[in-house]
Parts: C-alpha cells; structure tokens; sequence
C-alpha cells in the first residue's frame, strides 16, 4: 500500500517550528556525493524553502524529497541543484515531482536557470520538461561564473576535462 503524500507546509500539524525536519534533511544530504557540500545546511535549505525558491514532499513525518533553485554569483542566473529523493522512497516519481515544481517556479518568474547532472534521469526528465542542452558551443550561454565557478570537483577550472561529458551535463531555461 503507498502512502499518500503531501506538499510540506511551513509548519507541522501542531504549528511548531519544523526545523528538526531541516536539519535531518541536510544530514541525509550531506550522505550524497553528487550534491554540493556547500549549500547543505538546515537554514539555508529551509530559507530556500520559505522564500519560494524550492520544494519539497513530506510523507507526514519526514522530508523525502525536495529540489531547489540556488542562487549564483552571476544574479541573472539560478542553479536548480539538490535534487534528491530518500533512498526507501525512490521509484515513486517524487524526484520528479519536485524538479517540475522547482521548472514552473523559474518559468513563473522568468528567471534565468541552469542544472548541472551526470544522472540520465534528471537528464531525461530535464529534456521533456523543454530545457536546452548545453554543448561544448553553447556552454558559454550560463556565465562561468554560475557555472563552473561555484564546482567543487575540478581545481583548474578553465581547462575542466568534465565539460559537456557523461560527468558533467549541463541543462538551462534562458528568458
């Protein structure tokens, strides 16, 4: 039997401050490899949240997904990054869920995005969703300093061998 699922609200059932729910969640994806160490901490997950700039699904207890849009150093472009789901909830299109929820809200706001995957699912799902893949020719579209500046994986930068590879895809919305 699947268990229903909810779009989070702000607060729990009894009103309370939620931000134990946070601070498992940032643990949990501190676990993953794939994601930037740097943005994974409880308050600014949650901020993220409460500005409208990500979204998530609780399963009543527990955040089991969620997505978000990041901000750049280059304030024309977001990242959407953080992508995930829990491990015993995967398989059930959440992750998906969130990435389309977090795609309406830049289309919403007509806001310049990018993603950056090495996953064919996030892959497939960013190219029925009507996002542009990025070549080694159309790379230059997202700022390199929204892009590659922010990486943590590639130390010389401007010669990264990662570029527009199976390691290293990146997809954008441009307004």
């Amino acid at each position: 039997m699947r268990a229903a699922f909810l779009f989070f609200t702000r607060q729990n059932k009894h009103g309370e401050d939620t931000m134990h729910n946070w601070e498992r969640l940032a643990d949990r994806l501190k676990h993953e490899a794939d994601l930037l160490s740097s943005r994974l901490d409880a308050r600014a997950l949650a901020q993220r949240f409460q500005d409208g700039w990500g979204n998530i699904v609780n399963d009543g207890t527990d955040i089991v997904a969620c997505a978000f849009l990041w901000p750049t150093p280059d304030d024309k472009w977001h990242e959407l990054g953080s992508i995930w789901t829990s491990p015993h909830r995967r398989g059930n299109n959440l992750g998906a869920r969130v990435f389309r929820a977090c795609s309406a809200i830049a289309r919403n706001r007509k806001q310049n995005t990018f993603l950056i995957t090495k996953h064919p699912r996030i892959e497939h799902l960013a190219m029925s969703e009507g996002w542009q893949r990025a070549t080694r020719e159309t790379w230059i579209t997202v700022p390199w300093s929204a892009s590659c500046g922010p990486c943590d994986r590639v130390l010389d930068k401007m010669r990264c061998p990662m570029r527009a590879t199976l390691d290293c895809r990146m997809f954008f919305l441009a307004f």
